[in-house]
């Protein structure tokens, strides 16, 4: 996984923004252990019950080609034990922005949970997708 220039923000060092890159490495690697390794308890449960499944593999692979090949942190906040990265990227030619929610245990930064939005695009711009157009007309009377 490729990640652009370190975490320019004035709130947060590079640590949380370094392990969401482990684990967006572990992804590409295709490595269900490295991806283990940087979850959460309550993450790794999740990833366990995908591995009890009889076709882990093809469902794993499905679940590593969601997520971007490269991706940028635009913005991030944390405390001592929480950390929120906004990240942008690409997937399969969809603008693809997420926000992370990292949780710290002792001196080490994992990943607990992601909240993805996509937009297709179309003449080099982001489209909404319809429920967010949909949105966006009711808010406007």
């Amino acid at each position: 996984m490729t990640t652009s220039e370190p975490v320019q923000t004035r709130s947060i060092g590079t640590g949380a923004a370094t392990a969401y890159a482990a684990y967006l490495d572990g992804i590409a690697a295709r490595n269900f252990d490295a991806v283990w390794l940087c979850a959460t308890p309550r993450l790794r449960a999740d990833l366990e019950k995908m591995r009890g499944y009889s076709g882990f593999s093809v469902l794993f692979d499905l679940w590593c080609e969601s997520y971007p090949t490269a991706a940028r942190v635009l913005s991030a906040d944390q405390d001592e034990t929480t950390a929120i990265l906004e990240v942008q990227g690409d997937v399969a030619g969809e603008h693809m922005r997420a926000w992370v929610l990292l949780r710290r245990c002792e001196s080490q930064w994992y990943v607990d949970r992601e909240c993805f939005e996509l937009s297709r695009r179309a003449h080099g711009n982001d489209v909404p997708e319809r429920s967010e157009r949909a949105d966006a007309h009711r808010h406007s009377d």
